[in-house]
């Protein structure tokens, strides 16, 4: 089974199919599985001290990659994958390629994040547009031939691919990973103002140096960062449904500015005193991040009663049925448990059903024919009583089913339960 013939899947494919090649190799080994994106945020703060490097000291350079690993968002995002840390990874190799004059390289490896991502183009023109500044600076035939050569690198490998899954998927590739956003556009996400609320709460250190850096750092130094910068903030103020992940994408950024600040900052002041001072404000607001990160958002999400779910679905179901319900719980348990997901509906999201890539009633009719069990996060308030659920979940699904497990959720975004519902659906024989 692939993804955009046999099921929805909303993105480019490279992550699932990395993720395809990794399961071939490591089977279900979910501790391996979640040291992807651990090990590649690693990776990053490696390329970021590299950028750093070529523009200032071994310091500065440190400082950066730092800066970069204990950022809360960074923190709060490499517990889990979500794609956005293969295209950082993919977006700061892009940059340094670039900055070390090797536009073909820098090129593919901005393909590599569109296939990744689609908000990776905003990056990729951020650059495009450096090597344009830099032609009309000084207009040399190399210029030309470095802006020319990345574009054509960027844009070839990415379209090649496009069109073979385009016309594999007989059209499904288009609708899921475009005509799907195009659809977001009208559905918000988190307000705006909360997130920038949130990033600046927990990320101060960056955002605050960063401020200082525009007015106070050595800003030459780092024109192509700040390009790419400038339209990913075009980016954040364009598209209506933005979460806190997405922030994700700014951090190596800021990382390094806040470094060159620092770096500019500790220049002119030459007292050694002063100097020790900063170096203890920054590590005390990096200290501060890790722990908060550890004492609220390292076990939020996590499903504590695995173990209770495994045992529940091996000895009410066999192998032959079929799981449904929601994204966060079912994939995981069907893959520990060798089950099916009903229909290969894998991506419950709400918004899947808000924008109509998936028709309610549809696939309630398709997976009332399989899932033995269905799975659905809610809330519940002090009395008891269901106060929100998700959009798939309603008496037309689990209406003949049996209610045979609750587990309460004690740290979550969202939810504060997840209900297990027995419901007899075999598949014909």
């Amino acid at each position: 089974e692939v993804p955009y013939t046999d099921f929805f899947f909303a993105s480019p494919p490279l992550q699932i199919y990395l993720f395809a090649v990794l399961l071939f190799f490591v089977g279900g080994n979910i501790l391996l599985l979640k040291l992807v994106p651990i090990l590649l945020s690693v990776w990053t703060s490696f390329v970021v001290f590299k950028i750093a490097r070529l523009y200032g000291g071994f310091r500065q350079a440190l400082l950066a990659s730092v800066f970069f690993l204990f950022s809360f968002c960074c923190l709060t995002t490499s517990d889990y994958s979500s794609g956005v840390h293969i295209s950082i990874f993919l977006i700061t190799c892009m940059v340094y390629l670039a900055r070390t004059g090797r536009p073909v390289a820098s090129g593919f490896f901005g393909s590599l994040a569109l296939l990744t991502r689609l908000y990776a183009m905003f990056p990729v023109a951020g650059v495009g547009l450096f090597l344009l500044y830099e032609y009309f600076q000084k207009r040399g035939v190399s210029l030309r031939n470095n802006l020319f050569m990345f574009s054509l690198s960027a844009c070839i490998p990415f379209l090649l691919v496009s069109l073979f899954l385009y016309f594999h998927s007989g059209g499904a590739y288009l609708q899921d990973i475009l005509l799907f956003r195009l659809s977001l556009i009208p559905v918000s996400g988190i307000p705006k103002l909360r997130i920038l609320q949130f990033f600046v709460r927990w990320d101060l250190l960056l955002a605050a140096c960063s401020i200082l850096f525009f007015l106070f750092g050595a800003r030459k130094k780092l024109l192509p960062e700040i390009f790419v910068f400038a339209v990913l903030l075009i980016f954040f103020i364009v598209y209506q449904d933005l979460y806190y992940l997405y922030f994700m994408l700014l951090t190596p950024f800021l990382a390094l500015f806040s470094a060159n600040f620092i770096a500019v900052l500790r220049r002119r002041l030459e007292k050694p005193n002063t100097v020790f001072l900063i170096a203890f404000i920054i590590i005390l607001l990096l200290f501060h991040n890790l722990v908060f990160y550890v004492l609220n958002h390292a076990t939020a999400s996590r499903i504590l009663f695995l173990d209770e779910l495994l045992y529940l679905v091996e000895s009410t179901s066999s192998r032959d049925d079929a799981l449904f319900g929601s994204y966060e719980v079912v994939p995981l348990v069907a893959l520990l448990t060798g089950r099916r997901v009903a229909g290969n509906i894998v991506d419950t999201n709400n918004k899947n059903f808000m924008t109509g890539v998936y028709d309610k009633a549809t696939v309630q009719k398709s997976v009332k024919t399989e899932a033995r069990l269905v799975f659905s996060k809610m809330v519940v308030d002090s009395r008891g009583e269901v106060v929100g659920h998700e959009i798939f979940l309603d008496s037309n699904l689990v209406g003949s089913c049996t209610l045979i497990a609750t587990y309460p959720i004690i740290n979550d975004y969202s939810a504060n339960l997840l209900a297990v519902w027995g419901c007899g659906y075999r598949l014909a024989s």
